[in-house]
């Protein structure tokens, strides 16, 4: 049906121009025996029409062309809209896969597909990745430490700074990733803070066993011959965490970052946020670097002078002759005073100096 009506249309399509051009004869003769008039303009504006509308695409045609030009584009963005939906699930669901099974293999392949997506989805899903590899870090650390040996802590030094033994070997320390404030500097008074935070260490693990864990991102001694570790407790505790957690210790990078110090970092700000410690306006007010807070000392008393006794000033009254004419006897005692002895015929010094220690020159009978 559709090929008879195209057949028809292009008769008339075609036909009517020729017709109107070369006025066959029995166009001649309709058009001559016809009361209208108006027939042959009749044929003319049929003609026109068609041919016009040979070249003109139908309205309906228009339309739809118009709309599919603009319902073309929603349709396509859709269609991204929902790919992206299914790419950040399917990211989501290997991520939780990644941490529930320990797996960091698969860190690269979540990353190549975060790319693919706009910067603010890829933001929020990289942090949920770095975390998903932090945890696998931790756990696998804190299994690999609670597998390794235990270690005899010698000497606590300070806050980040102990002595342990090595198969009988006392080996010097430094904690990796913390800084406490000094209290043994040669050079530096006692800062703010320091005996808090080396009594602190010394409650956690002077005298008892820890286990210790080297970090591949760090160099096996520092420039002082130091060891450079992380230490736990027995338990599996890491102690750095804990002191800079509970405000007795600042985080410490030096130049490279370290395993732990995301972990840290954040212990770090949850202190001082909480005003913990060395963060306390009432201690440090986070600033370490001060002297620690010291009694004034008790003013020394002066020294008792020793004054010698003084040398008596008794002067004893003029001798007197005896009743019977004879001089007194006179003896200087051991203390210095003088005695005399009045009453005697004979000379007789005893007892003239009873009290004053005895005797020390005997002058005879003066006047």
């Amino acid at each position: 049906m559709e090929i008879f009506l195209g057949l028809i249309l292009t008769i008339l399509l075609f036909g009517t121009p020729v017709v109107l051009i070369t006025q066959p004869k029995w166009y001649k003769n309709i058009t001559k025996d016809t009361k209208n008039p108006n027939i042959k303009t009749g044929f003319i504006a049929l003609g026109l029409f068609l041919f016009i509308g040979a070249f003109m695409p139908p309205e309906s045609t228009q339309i739809d062309k118009t709309n599919s030009e603009q319902i073309t584009p929603t349709i396509t963005e859709k269609t991204a809209e929902e790919k992206e939906a299914e790419l950040e699930k399917e990211i989501k669901e290997l991520i939780t896969k990644m941490r529930l099974d320990q797996d960091n293999s698969l860190f690269d392949q979540i990353d190549k597909k975060i790319k693919k997506l706009p910067d603010e989805k890829q933001t929020i899903l990289y942090a949920d990745l770095q975390l998903a590899k932090i945890h696998n870090d931790q756990a696998g650390a804190n299994t690999k430490v609670m597998n390794s040996e235990l270690y005899s802590v010698i000497r606590v030094v300070d806050g980040d700074t102990i002595h342990i033994n090595i198969d009988g070997k006392t080996e010097k320390v430094r904690i990796i990733g913390l800084d406490t404030p000094e209290v043994h500097h040669p050079s530096k008074p006692i800062q703010c803070f320091g005996r808090e935070a080396s009594q602190k260490m010394k409650d956690l693990i002077n005298g008892k066993q820890i286990r210790i864990e080297q970090d591949p991102t760090q160099a096996e001694r520092d420039k002082y011959g130091r060891l450079l570790l992380h230490i736990f407790t027995a338990e599996g505790e890491n102690i750095a965490y804990k002191m800079i957690s509970e405000g007795y210790a600042h985080e410490y990078t030096y130049r490279i970052p370290y395993k732990y110090q995301n972990q840290y970092k954040k212990a770090q700000k949850t202190a001082e946020q909480s005003d913990l410690g060395l963060w306390s306006p009432n201690t440090c007010n986070g600033n370490t670097k001060k002297p620690a807070y010291t009694p004034p000392k008790p003013k020394p008393q002066p020294k008792p002078v020793y004054k010698p006794k003084s040398k008596s000033t008794y002067k004893p009254p003029a001798p007197q002759p005896a009743p019977n004419g004879n001089l007194p006897l006179k003896a200087i005692c051991k203390d210095g005073t003088i005695q005399y002895q009045d009453h005697a015929s004979l000379p007789n010094y005893r007892g003239m100096c009873s009290g004053h220690g005895g005797i020390r020159t005997k002058l005879g009978r003066v006047p």
